[in-house]
């Protein structure tokens, strides 16, 4: 995305002078994203306490959920990888991120007790769960077995529940702990 100037009127003997300069809406666009204050369709979008329940039980779309905490460096390698995988699947899911630290009450009521947790909720209950550091891989074969391919297959594998009693219960890494 680079805009060509050329200089004015080249005499004879004179060669062309091409500058190439980045677009301005596109650097600027490129910080927004960097600042958080502008999110491509598909990366995760802030939730709070209050919010949570109008945008995960009021989706027309399954939603994702990124429970994680700005201390966590696990949870800020899934929260880059969601930003990454997420547009491809924004048509199949919303995605959201709560921070755990600034909204107890939500991972509260959910019973989550490690973070990072990623949670796939339909119909506003949660039907899916992973916990932990995971590679890109990792997250995309989860996206698609309960989402369906990006390219149009449905979901694949068990719709069932996680492991360990319930969707809230299974998941591996570090962030399942009890309590």
């Amino acid at each position: 995305y680079y805009t060509l100037y050329e200089s004015s009127r080249p005499r004879a003997d004179e060669k062309r002078i091409v500058t190439v300069r980045p677009r301005r809406r596109d650097a600027m666009g490129f910080l927004r994203r960097l600042l958080g204050i502008e999110r491509r369709p598909g990366e995760p979008e802030p939730l709070s306490d209050e919010s949570f329940e109008r945008a995960v039980a009021g989706s027309d779309r399954p939603a994702v959920v990124l429970f994680y905490g700005l201390w966590c460096s696990q949870c800020q390698v899934v929260h880059g990888l969601l930003n990454e995988l997420g547009p491809r699947y924004a048509h199949l899911a919303r995605f959201y991120r709560l921070d755990v630290a600034k909204h107890p009450a939500t991972p509260s009521r959910l019973k989550i007790t490690g973070v990072p947790r990623v949670v796939l909720f339909r119909d506003g209950r949660p039907v899916e769960s992973e916990s932990g550091l995971m590679t890109l891989n990792d997250l995309r074969a989860w996206l698609e077995r309960n989402l369906g391919s990006p390219d149009g297959g449905g979901p694949g594998g068990d719709q069932g529940a996680g492991a360990a009693g319930g969707p809230l219960g299974g998941g591996t890494g570090s962030g399942s702990g009890g309590g």
